[in-house]
């Protein structure tokens, strides 16, 4: 079963947390999918934060978000002003698995579907002002950046669970 976004609270993009009044217990539930229906549980996971949200504070104040988008108070298609984490930091990379690794792979999560690795910061833009929004960057030219940006979502992902990664990726 594949949980797809907005499990969290609607103005809490980014805390990666079931929201209560429609996920009382989703350790229970997941559970239940489990053992009761013989089913794995697959959830997205953006690496979006509205501005406000719970960690939005620390990933600012850390140098770990594209800022652009923010100081423009540019408006997703939800109404709420977010930006997204930049995966090409390490630091960043391995603060969002923690988030991620208590909030919801604690709670019996069998798979994630890591979405908007452009990252998607604004819809219908040009390419050239999408890296206007995505500089700087940790470590790359943001014209660089938007095909290998996957490998940088899912590295920490993959170390968090203790996998060993095959590829030895320059962007490390």
């Amino acid at each position: 079963m594949v949980q797809d976004w907005y499990y969290w609270k609607k103005d809490d993009w980014g805390s990666q947390r079931f929201d209560s009044s429609r996920y009382p217990d989703p350790a229970a539930m997941i559970s239940q999918l489990h053992h009761k229906y013989n089913l794995h549980f697959m959830i997205s996971v953006w690496p979006k934060f509205y501005q406000g949200s719970k960690y939005f504070k620390d990933f600012w104040d850390n140098n770990w978000l594209y800022k652009q988008n923010v100081l423009d108070k540019r408006a997703d298609w939800m109404g709420y002003v977010s930006t997204f984490y930049d995966a090409f930091n390490p630091k960043a990379g391995k603060a969002f698995w923690n988030i991620v690794k208590k909030s919801i792979y604690s709670k019996g999560v069998d798979a994630w579907w890591l979405d908007a690795t452009e990252p998607d910061i604004v819809d219908n833009i040009t390419n050239a002002h999408r890296m206007e929004l995505m500089t700087p960057t940790y470590k790359v030219a943001p014209r660089l950046i938007l095909m290998p940006m996957p490998w940088p979502r899912i590295k920490p992902f993959m170390k968090g669970k203790g996998r060993q990664i095959p590829i030895n990726a320059s962007l490390s």
